[in-house]
């Protein structure tokens, strides 16, 4: 049914997560505007929060508690606090120990050792403690996400072209039936073991082997995180670990879910065994659910939320009014996502049949074209951050800087997402369809465009011994993606908020 609804859209927008350090410009840039007003929420020091409050909108509720499932924004923004992963990058986009407290690499980087901190503990609902978290964790989950019947191939894709035997045991899992494959595990001796490029010598040593020097894959290692077997037994198995709740889940992050309505309320508390003890924690967390970001403004007036973000009307009520209670409380978030707007190269009218007449436009490089740079996205702009609206363009696939910093985080992980018939090719597969288009005279040179720019990524990804030229060769293949309007930048999210906490710590 998801497939079928996106065929009936013709142009979609989608978002992919940058880093906060990334964005263009610095915050002292963007608070020093002439047009933004000074921020007495950051000169002002209030009581201390112990229980925050904050609010989200009903689009941006969860749709699952693995973390090895969700391909979301929306999912992580809740389980990144719930689940720690390997490696994590802090405020200052660096690349800073979690579980694994350091690494070596040989000399060719081919082969990542990471140590497990000792200290980490799994634990329930309501923290109490179910199991250490060590690097047999991280064995299984990698098992899971490879496994085809366990993870529905989700997640697939990096492990899949670097990591020693991923693909071969992927492709052996597809052979076998559910019920084989769910009784896979990672335990010592098993077919993943003999198999795939993992190693687990002892309890706090994690050994992952590459396909041929893999020079960021501490980058990856951000996105890394356990599962522990013994969760998966409590639950009675995969199926019971894909339909797990908040209640019935592992944790081993700062907070726990400890109650959760879907599309109202959910509220996360400190976990009390979290191995992190000079980490600065709420007591709890309380994630309010709201219809528009109206309603959560109004709750921000009544005191009932923390923080909230501004959109173009309240913005310009507040600025409007030099006596205003907020006017000079507003302060700049940080970009954090880059937008596109994609083509849906296979679009069905309502009634089930083919809109040839969009598809042949869409197919046309000159009508995409004329689309890209016909479009004046100023006013849209305004919506977002009518104080500045041009700080939100974005003329990237990606984000300007994302690569400033060396090993934080690889471009080819967003190229990845937009390669021709690639497994795991996420925006591909669920937005432009690409590879459903039938080959015809009229379709011929876009998927011949789209073929071209796959090679082009591929050439890029597999130059590992240069970071310099491996960039560079990013940076034309995704130049020659926009050239060719196959994805059309639009922006990146830069706006306002009213908050009393720090959202740069």
């Amino acid at each position: 049914m998801k497939k079928k609804l996106s065929r009936l859209l013709a142009l979609a927008l989608a978002a992919a997560l940058t880093l906060s350090g990334c964005s263009s410009g610095t915050t002292e840039e963007a608070e020093s505007s002439a047009e933004a007003p000074s921020s007495a929420a950051q000169e002002e020091q209030g009581e201390a929060i112990e229980d925050l409050v904050i609010a989200r909108l009903s689009t941006a509720e969860m749709q699952t508690f693995n973390i090895l499932y969700s391909q979301t924004m929306e999912d992580f923004a809740n389980l990144c606090n719930m689940v720690d992963s390997l490696m994590e990058i802090d405020n200052y986009s660096r690349i800073v120990p979690c579980i694994a407290e350091s690494y070596t690499t040989n000399e060719d980087k081919s082969v990542w050792t990471f140590q497990i901190r000792d200290g980490v503990k799994w634990v329930d609902v309501n923290g109490n403690e179910k199991a250490d978290c060590t690097s047999q964790d991280f064995a299984t989950a990698m098992e899971w996400i490879l496994n085809f019947h366990k993870n529905e191939s989700s997640q697939t894709s990096d492990f899949l072209i670097m990591l020693e035997g991923a693909n071969e045991y992927y492709e052996y899992t597809k052979t076998l039936s559910e019920e084989e494959a769910f009784a896979l595990t990672a335990e010592e001796g098993s077919v993943f073991k003999e198999m795939v490029g993992v190693e687990t010598p002892d309890a706090n040593t994690l050994i992952y082997r590459c396909i041929g020097s893999r020079p960021y894959w501490d980058s990856l290692s951000t996105c890394l995180w356990p599962m522990s077997q013994a969760m998966v037994d409590e639950l009675g198995g995969p199926a019971g670990v894909k339909a797990m709740n908040n209640e019935n889940m592992w944790y081993n992050g700062c907070y726990t879910m400890t109650s959760y309505v879907q599309g109202n309320e959910k509220t996360l508390t400190k976990n009390p065994a979290y191995w992190d003890k000079d980490c600065k924690l709420f007591d709890t967390v309380t994630i309010k659910i709201v219809d528009s970001t109206d309603t959560a403004y109004q709750l921000y007036q009544s005191g009932e939320i923390d923080q909230v973000s501004l959109y173009e009307s309240t913005i310009q009520t507040i600025l409007d009014d030099p006596n205003h209670e907020y006017h000079d409380s507003m302060i700049p978030l940080q970009p954090i996502r880059s937008y596109s707007i994609r083509f849906n190269f296979d679009k069905y009218k309502e009634d089930g049949t083919p809109d040839t007449n969009w598809n042949t436009a869409a197919a046309n490089k000159a009508f995409r074209l004329s689309i890209y740079y016909g479009l004046d996205l100023t006013n849209y702009y305004s919506r977002l951050n009518p104080l500045d609206p041009l700080s939100c363009e974005n003329e990237y696939y990606t984000m300007k800087g994302l690569a400033y910093t060396p090993g934080v985080n690889d471009p080819t992980n967003y190229l990845d997402t937009v390669l021709y018939d690639a497994v795991n090719a996420y925006y591909s597969d669920t937005y432009s369809n690409i590879v459903d288009v039938e080959e015809t005279e009229t379709t011929k040179d876009l998927i011949d465009t789209y073929k071209e720019f796959t090679a082009m990524a591929e050439e890029a990804k597999a130059i590992n011994d240069d970071m310099d030229a491996r960039y560079q060769a990013c940076a034309e293949a995704e130049a020659y993606l926009i050239s060719h309007a196959l994805v059309l930048p639009a922006y990146h999210s830069s706006s306002w908020c009213l908050t009393k906490i720090n959202p740069y710590s």
